[in-house]
């Protein structure tokens, strides 16, 4: 408290009054408020005897002064629960409560004039010993100090120091000792500096000059402690080293113009890799011109190592582009992949191997399509093949998602990590442009008709182009391929991708091919999976602190499934080929849907006229395909429709001409059909779905062809009771036929006729 406080008026007794104050000290250019102390006297009561705890006098000046339950039994010397019963029984002491900054229970506090007079007492002491020892550090901060212009060490990182400069910190810590040592003497200390200074072998104004620098230190770190809170010490020592000649890369022999000159051609043909020797005759032809003095040539090239050094990162961007510069320079962040459950989230990629071989007669280069599980590094899907597609894609998830017989990888993940290439980004696989990165809001609830949702994957998340490191988990699989299996073949002939042009490796593999010696496209597939029985079985180095197991294998067998492993079974074989199959929109017309120059018709189709339908196709079999509305309902398979000539003398090419009309009969029957449904009332509906139907509206869930097959019902029920109704009526007259038949002969018979 910055000003005078006195709770007593001016006609209060002096014998009972307390004035409490505060000191104000300098801090270099700072005013700072240093402690608050009470004076001599405290309050006692009339009787003049001690005030025991708890008892109240008026208007104390202590009121305002709150301490903890735990600081209050301290001051009375007594334990804890004792003092907070004490307290629990006093009911007219004021108790205060504040949000503990630590979270939990609020802290309680008490006034310090409930405590007793020698419990005051102690208080009043320890705030003296309190504030002696601050205004001692006030003092020292007193002296004078040009915060504008620090000495060199304040700021200079120590640790630096200590690493390139051992020798010159071990003097310093030498000389640190002869000062404390000549601070022991308080008398005859002049003559204690001259023995100091012949035991060591300096001189005394030395001593003298490194004793003041010690005090100028001490203020700095005490005035640094005061302002951050941390500990500077090590000022004391390092103001006794040498200066650094670099210590922030200044060399005041170069005017600042020309250090800007050699900044700047340096920037100008740090692209070309141009030398210092040439470089330091352009600066010294700019200086010429603005007439400035020109440095010596071993002055630039300190000057342009030392810029090298400390702008490394600019330097090379400008000299090698964003895409080097992101990949070599920029902060990577690491993932926790313990964090995922087993078979959540698989990484995927493509993988040009590093070997030849031979195929069809040709020598190739296989391509490897693989799926890793992040948390547990297994393969739990791959394919190999000539050319990476969207097809190749589809058969790698296809092999992760089902059983298989010697692996207990089955399931369908539920994110993928993609990589950007066209062939993961297809829009057959995503269900949408691939310039679409992520799902749009309006499609979550509508039906994706992209492979991976289709195969039941949540979501689908891709890298972003030239950031391989966001594949890290399958780009470092492929790096252990190349060590562990492409090397093993004869063929390898090093990554032709590289930089570098001794990580190639000079084949004769054309000779190699017509020799016989390259190994066969199938002999690699095979040697692909027996070695992955051994990468699966190995100890992993990024298993390392995995719980589950050190070997890629056990971690996904020991991962139990719903609480360490996602598990989601694969869609049925008929469903998951079906999904196989190509997808394309397609408009229907009266001749059908045109497909690859051909028309394909169904009778399903005929409801569907200038309509949008999906269809599914191989192109192995192009004879039929199946027909889907948008929303991937089944509408039925259409085939290829045989195309018919202007005429025909031959009745075995009529029936094309007769299955025609006979499909035009059938169109034009159900069209009627439904609009006879349409003219129906509701009671008439009802009477012909049965008595105690509710029929449905065509918008509803009740279908044209389901209108169709209820007409065709009731008409073929219709028909067959009229069937019955002649034979009947057939019969009957047939009947009464013989009747009278029979009537006529006995008449006959009577009369001897016949």
């Amino acid at each position: 408290m910055a000003e005078m406080r006195q709770k007593k008026d001016a006609t209060s007794s002096t014998e009972n009054q307390i004035v409490w104050h505060s000191e104000t000290v300098t801090v270099g250019t700072k005013e700072c408020e240093q402690y608050l102390l009470p004076l001599d006297k405290l309050y006692t009561k009339a009787d003049g005897n001690s005030r025991e705890m708890g008892e109240k006098v008026e208007d104390s000046p202590m009121d305002n002064i709150f301490i903890t339950l735990n600081e209050g039994a301290k001051l009375e010397g007594i334990a804890y629960y004792t003092f907070y019963r004490r307290i629990s029984r006093m009911t007219d002491i004021e108790v205060i409560e504040k949000d503990n900054p630590k979270g939990g229970k609020p802290i309680k506090k008490i006034p310090l004039s409930a405590l007793s007079d020698v419990a005051i007492k102690r208080y009043r002491k320890r705030l003296e010993q309190k504030g002696n020892a601050k205004k001692e550090r006030m003092k020292i901060l007193g002296m004078r100090i040009d915060k504008n212009n620090p000495p060199w060490y304040v700021g200079y990182d120590y640790s630096a120091y200590k690493e390139q400069y051992p020798d010159k910190l071990q003097e310093a810590i030498r000389r640190y000792k002869y000062i404390e040592e000549k601070r022991q003497y308080s008398s005859n200390v002049q003559e204690a500096k001259k023995a100091i200074a012949y035991k060591y072998g300096v001189t005394v104004k030395s001593l003298e000059r490194w004793e003041n620098d010690v005090k100028k230190a001490e203020s700095w770190a005490y005035l640094m402690e005061y302002e951050t809170g941390r500990n500077y010490e090590y000022y004391k020592v390092m103001c006794l080293c040498r200066k650094p000649s670099k210590a922030k890369g200044n060399m005041w022999s170069l005017d600042p113009r020309v250090k800007v000159i050699i900044e700047n051609e340096l920037m100008k043909n740090v692209t070309n890799k141009m030398k210092d020797a040439m470089l330091y005759k352009l600066v010294k032809k700019e200086a010429d011109r603005q007439q400035l003095p020109v440095p010596s040539n071993i002055t630039v090239h300190r000057y342009l190592k030392n810029i090298r050094r400390m702008y490394a990162q600019s330097l090379r961007l400008k000299a090698e582009g964003k895409k080097v510069y992101t990949n070599k320079c920029s902060i990577k962040a690491q993932r926790d992949s313990q964090g995922l459950m087993v078979n959540e989230l698989v990484m995927g990629d493509a993988h040009v191997f590093d070997f030849f071989v031979e195929y069809e007669g040709r020598a190739i280069r296989p391509i490897l399509v693989a799926w890793i599980d992040v948390r547990s590094r297994c393969i739990v899907g791959w394919a190999i093949t000539t050319t990476a597609t969207a097809n190749v894609i589809k058969a790698s998830l296809r092999h992760l998602v089902l059983p298989k017989k010697d692996e207990p990888f089955e399931g369908v993940p539920k994110v993928i990590f993609i990589d950007n290439g066209m062939e993961y980004t297809a829009e057959k696989l995503l269900g949408r442009n691939r310039k679409i990165r992520t799902q749009l809001d309006n499609e979550i609830d509508e039906v994706i008709n992209g492979f991976y949702y289709e195969l039941g994957i949540k979501k689908e998340k891709r890298a972003q182009p030239y950031q391989a490191w966001e594949k890290s988990y399958i780009e470092r699989f492929f790096r252990t391929v190349v060590e562990q299996f492409s090397k093993c073949i004869n063929s390898y002939v090093g990554s032709l991708t590289t930089s570098k042009t001794a990580d190639k490796v000079d084949k004769d593999i054309k000779g190699m091919l017509e020799r016989g010696e390259l190994p066969h496209f199938i002999e690699a597939v095979e040697g692909f999976k027996n070695y992955l029985k051994d990468y699966h079985d190995t100890k992993h180095s990024g298993l390392k602190t995995e719980k589950l197991g050190r070997t890629p294998l056990q971690v996904y067998e020991n991962a139990e499934i719903g609480t360490e492993r996602y598990y989601r079974a694969a869609p049925a074989i008929g469903v998951l080929d079906n999904y196989m199959l190509e997808v394309k929109e397609a408009k229907v017309s009266t001749s059908g849907i045109k497909f690859m120059h051909n028309y394909y018709q169904c009778q399903e189709l005929t409801h569907y006229f200038e309509q949008k339908v999906k269809i599914r196709y191989d192109l192995t079999d192009l004879s039929k395909v199946k027909v889907y509305t948008l929303d991937s309902t089944l509408i039925g398979i259409a085939e290829k429709v045989q195309k018919l000539g202007f005429y025909t003398e031959n009745e075995e090419d009529m029936k094309p001409f007769i299955e025609a009309a006979k499909m035009k009969k059938r169109q034009y029957r159900g069209v009627k059909d439904a609009m006879g449904y349409l003219e129906m009332t509701f009671e008439e509906r009802q009477a012909l779905l049965g008595a105690e139907a509710v029929p449905e509206t065509l918008t509803g869930d009740i279908s044209v062809q389901k209108v169709i097959s209820i007409m065709n019902q009731q008409k073929e029920i219709k028909n067959k009771k009229i069937e019955e109704t002649k034979a009947k009526e057939k019969q009957a007259q047939t009947d009464a036929d013989n009747y009278y038949i029979n009537k006529g002969a006995d008449v006959l018979d009577k009369l001897n006729i016949g």
